[in-house]
């Protein structure tokens, strides 16, 4: 009705890892600069979306004109890229477990389930058990599986240490083949 023939697309990249303010010092160039393309960022709890728009005549155009910036913004990025447009972190790791056909298991405190949630909703195969507990009583019981079951009250102290032997225990008592741990 008016004539209108172009279309505006865009892709999405996420970032894991990197603040809002982190992406920005990196690619804030392309922000301030870009024109069509144009690319913008969006913060999320435990992600920054890096959106490229474009209006081109057709998909293919679009494609093209969209390729080189996403090309410039992952050489820029690097490593804490984790996937692209409809994909998730939950579905990533998910390929990432399926693809070495490995098992997990978790311990979580913070999250209450939320971890587990999703690792079950994403590969319910892969996925063994979800240990959800916020007291020292089920961080000493684990740990009881440790590597070092005699440390757990110099444990409680260095929270890094703890989260790394909570993953190994939880991993050893479930019989994974990866454990994670949210401390």
């Amino acid at each position: 009705r008016f004539g209108i023939t172009d279309l505006i697309t865009y892709r999405v990249i996420k970032v894991a890892e990197l603040g809002e303010s982190n992406v920005d010092d990196r690619m804030g160039h392309l922000i301030a600069t870009s024109q069509n393309p144009t690319v913008g960022i969006l913060a999320h709890p435990g992600q920054v979306d890096v959106r490229i728009a474009v209006k081109a005549k057709n998909q293919q155009e679009a494609h093209e004109l969209i390729k080189p910036v996403e090309v410039e913004i992952r050489n820029l990025l690097g490593r804490y890229v984790f996937a692209t447009d409809d994909e998730t972190m939950e579905s990533t790791v998910g390929e990432l477990i399926r693809d070495t056909n490995r098992t997990l298991s978790s311990y979580e405190n913070l999250t209450f389930g939320l971890l587990a949630e999703r690792l079950e909703q994403s590969i319910p195969q892969y996925f063994i058990d979800g240990i959800v507990g916020n007291s020292t009583l089920t961080i000493n019981r684990l740990l009881r599986q440790s590597r070092h079951p005699h440390r757990s009250g110099d444990l409680l102290k260095l929270p890094q240490e703890l989260t790394d032997e909570l993953a190994w225990a939880v991993r050893q008592q479930s019989g994974t083949d990866l454990g994670v741990a949210l401390y």
